[in-house]
Formats: structure tokens, sequence, C-alpha cells
């Protein structure tokens, strides 16, 4: 049997054991992040083979399904045994960190704000002691935050990317915590990388809301303070767990390689090929529309 033909079949397997690790939950989805930082190993595959391939050391050629195999096994055990967990919960968020505010001066008509996060952990909840208040806790590049005040509504930016990084992204961690005013209408937008975001959205009055992100593993909970929401979420291989408020309407456009799908608590009709509805949604009084385009992901809809 040849080097190629067992390189095949290290290769298939190897993204065969790490999906079925994905859907028993003994991985995150962010393991795609690293693996495809690694996808040069590909070319050193196949320079190793081409280079011992009619040589007397043929028998060399074998490097090459041995390197895949351990590029497999390397990251899969950083992933899943090496990984420090540096918040394992939200409410116990405690380091000293970074910390940057926006004072509610009152009077405001709404809040825009835009985080463009790169890799890392994100939170998002309500908070009561300022328009804004975040945490952050970072390896190498500092967070860059602005805002200002157009009109009565308020812009913030928050950028908090690290640009230099390590072979493998849990190296030099990059996690933030934000609460944000719920007196305001919200429009958020968040855009980020190979990252875990855990979002609770349920006290705020969204008037409009975009995701977009890479690798992902995401909770996410709406509320119910918005006539009708439209939500918009962009991302790549992810994890998506949506929590629903009960009586709210809800329209669910995906358009995804989904490895599963499931939602409990509430039920959804499908009404054409990528389109479903729960059954309230013609009478809801609050409604939410979600479009997802995503890559080969997992996602689970409930209701609390």
């Amino acid at each position: 049997m040849s080097a190629k033909i067992v390189r095949r079949g290290v290769f298939l397997i190897g993204i065969g054991s790490v999906l079925l690790l994905n859907n028993f939950a003994l991985l995150d989805w962010d393991i795609w992040y690293d693996l495809l930082r690694l996808w040069p190993v590909i070319l050193i595959c196949f320079g190793l083979e081409r280079l011992f391939r009619d040589s007397r050391l043929s028998g060399l050629t074998y490097l090459s399904p041995i390197l895949m195999a351990l590029t497999f096994a390397g990251v899969i055990y950083y992933q899943g045994f090496s990984k420090e967990d540096y918040f394992a919960d939200f409410q116990e968020y405690d380091r000293e960190l970074h910390h940057w505010s926006v004072e509610d001066e009152g009077g405001y008509s709404a809040v825009k704000l835009d985080i463009d996060f790169g890799a890392g952990s994100l939170w998002i909840k309500s908070g009561e002691e300022a328009l804004l208040s975040a945490k952050f806790d970072y390896d190498r590049d500092p967070p860059r935050c602005r805002y200002d005040v157009d009109e009565g509504v308020v812009s913030i930016k928050i950028r908090s990317e690290q640009r230099r990084v390590s072979l493998f992204s849990w190296k030099g961690h990059n996690d933030a915590k934000i609460e944000v005013s719920n007196n305001y209408p919200l429009d958020l937008t968040v855009d980020a990388g190979a990252c875990e975001l855990n979002l609770d959205l349920s006290d705020f009055e969204l008037t409009d809301f975009e995701l977009d992100g890479g690798v992902c593993d995401i909770n996410l909970k709406f509320g119910d303070r918005a006539e009708h929401l439209r939500a918009t979420i962009d991302v790549g291989v992810s994890d998506l767990d949506i929590q629903i408020p009960k009586g709210v309407g809800l329209k669910l456009v995906k358009d995804a390689a989904l490895s599963s799908f499931h939602h409990s608590g509430i039920t959804l009709d499908k009404v054409s090929g990528s389109t479903h509805l729960s059954e309230d949604y013609s009478t809801a009084e609050k409604k939410i529309d979600i479009y997802i385009d995503a890559g080969l992901s997992s996602l689970a809809i409930g209701s609390y």
C-alpha cells in the first residue's frame, strides 16, 4: 500500500474523528481554527512523498501519513486535555483586568455597539452602573475603544484583536466581559474570529443584530422587548445554541451544512427548503427573524 493511499486514509480518519468528538461535545468547535492554521502540513506531506518516492529511501515516504497523524493527534490532545479554561463561568469573571467604561449621562435615543474581537472569549450582558462597562484580559495587543455621540445616538466601537499569535490560539488569550445599559434601544454588530461567545441579550430592546464569525462556540439568548427583530448570523464551522422567549414568533432561515439540528420547547414547521416558522408566528405580537449562513455546524434552538 502506497504512502499516498495511507495519507488519504489518515486524513479522512482524522476529519471524521474530530467531527465525532465535536458532536459529543468532547472537543470545542474552535479546534477547526487551529487545524486550518496548520494547512501547510499538507504541503510538507506532499513534499516528503515526492522527495523519496523514486529513491532507494522510498520507505521514508511513509513519514507523510505519520506526520499527518501526529498533526491531528497533537491538536486533539492540546484542545481536549491541555487547554486552560480561563473563564469557566460568566459570574466568576473576577480577575484584575483592564477596564474601560462610558458613563450614562442620559437623554440618549439609541446605542450602536460595534465589536471586532478576533480570537478569544467574549461575554455580553446588560448592566446598570454605566452606559457601557468593559473588562479585558489580553496577552499582547491592548483593546482599542472609542465612542461618540451624534444627535442622541451613541456609537461605540471596540477592537480587541490579538494580531500576533502563537501556534495554537489559546497560547495567548484575549477575553472580555462587556456590560451594556438596557435603558436604550441597541444596535449590535459583532465580528469575531475563532471565538467563544456568550451573548445574553434577553434584557435589551434590540433594533438590529449582526454576527460575523469564524470558528465559534456561540450561546445566544434573545429577549422579547423588540417588536420585530431581524438577526443575521454568518459563521464558519460553529456550535450554535440559541434561546428564544416563549410567546415570541420565530422565523428561521438557514443556509448551512448542519451536522445536527434540533429544537426543544418550540415547534418549528418547515415551509420551504431553508425556512422554518414557529406555529404561532403569524399571530405572535413579538417576532424574531433569524438568518443563518454557516459552514459545517451544530444548531440548537430552545425556548425559555
